[in-house]
């Protein structure tokens, strides 16, 4: 079973990273993200609400598919 909390924290962090990757990381970021695209959207349908609604409003206000040039 995983950590609620560390879930959330984690999301939080991603959203945080997301908004201040510069250029010069873009690249390596977006190959993150794409890289750990199917297991990020199974998060959504985390079965604690709290998990998926913090990581559903990191994926919009984070806009994540600005790093797919």
């Amino acid at each position: 079973m995983e950590d609620d909390a560390l879930c959330l924290l984690a999301f939080v962090l991603f959203g945080i990273l997301a908004c201040l990757t510069k250029r010069k990381w873009k690249a390596y970021f977006a190959d993150q993200v794409r890289q750990s695209w199917v297991t990020l959207l199974l998060h959504l349908q985390h079965p604690n609400p709290r998990v998926s609604m913090t990581w559903n409003a990191e994926l919009r206000f984070t806009s994540v598919s600005r790093f797919w040039d």
